[in-house]
C-alpha cells in the first residue's frame, strides 16, 4: 500500500499550535504587567515634550517578553506569508527568527551611533520608547489577524495586512519624527533619510533575503 505524504502548512504542524500557544503567555505576561499600554503609547504619539520617561519604563522581565513576542509574531508572518507550497517546518521559522534578530540588533546599533555621532540623547528617550511600543502594538494587531489568516488558509490577504500594517507603521513613525524632530526646514530631510535608510531599507532587505531563504 502506498503512503500518503503529509501536506506541510501551518495547520498540519504540531509545533504552530505550541508556539503560538507561547506568543499569547508572552502576551497575557505583557498586559498583566503594562496596563496602560495603550494610553502610554496614544500620550507619548501626541505630545511633544522631550520629557525623560524613564520612570514609566518596563521592568527586565516585562522588556524581555515584550522582545519575544514580537520577533515571534512577526517572524511567523514573515514565514506563513512568504512560504508558498513548501516545508513548514520549525527549523525554517527558527532561521526566519535568526534573520529577524539581525535586521533588529542592526538597526539598534544604527540608532545607538547616530544618537553618539549626532548627540541626540535627551531628546531619542521619548522616540525609543515610541518607537518600541508601536512595534509592539503593531505585532498585538498582527497576532490574531495572523491566526485568522492562517486558519482560513488565506496567505495573500496575509501579505496585504501585513503591507498595510507596515504603511501605517511608516506612518505613524514619520508624524512622531516631525512633532519631536522637526526644529528648522533641513529637519525633513534628516527624517526623509532617517525613515528611509534605518526603517525602509532594513525591511526591504529582511523581505529579499527571507524570500529567497524560504523559496530555494
Amino acid at each position: 500500500m502506498n503512503s500518503v505524504l503529509r501536506i506541510s502548512s501551518p495547520l498540519s504542524e504540531p509545533w504552530m499550535g505550541w508556539t503560538m500557544l507561547f506568543l499569547l503567555l508572552c502576551f497575557a505576561i505583557i498586559n498583566s504587567r503594562e496596563k496602560d499600554l495603550f494610553r502610554s503609547f496614544f500620550h507619548g504619539f501626541m505630545t511633544q515634550m522631550e520629557r525623560n520617561y524613564g520612570d514609566s519604563a518596563p521592568d527586565v522581565i516585562t522588556a524581555v517578553t515584550m522582545h519575544i513576542f514580537k520577533v515571534g509574531v512577526l517572524a511567523f508572518v514573515a514565514y506563513a506569508g512568504m512560504n508558498v507550497g513548501g516545508e513548514f517546518s520549525l527549523v525554517g521559522y527558527g532561521i526566519v527568527v535568526a534573520c529577524v534578530v539581525g535586521i533588529v540588533l542592526l538597526k539598534r546599533l544604527v540608532i545607538r551611533v547616530m544618537v553618539f555621532v549626532f548627540e541626540l540623547h535627551r531628546r531619542a528617550v521619548l522616540p525609543m520608547d515610541f518607537y518600541n511600543r508601536l512595534w509592539l502594538l503593531l505585532c498585538i494587531v498582527l497576532y490574531p489577524l495572523m491566526l485568522v489568516l492562517v486558519y482560513f488558509d488565506a496567505m495573500m490577504l496575509l501579505r496585504i495586512f501585513t503591507y498595510i500594517l507596515l504603511g501605517v507603521y511608516l506612518v505613524l513613525l514619520i508624524v512622531k519624527c516631525s512633532r519631536t524632530c522637526l526644529v528648522k526646514p533641513m529637519s525633513i530631510v534628516y527624517i526623509f533619510l532617517y525613515v528611509l535608510t534605518v526603517e525602509v531599507l532594513p525591511i526591504v532587505s529582511m523581505i529579499g533575503v527571507m524570500n529567497k531563504m524560504i523559496c530555494s
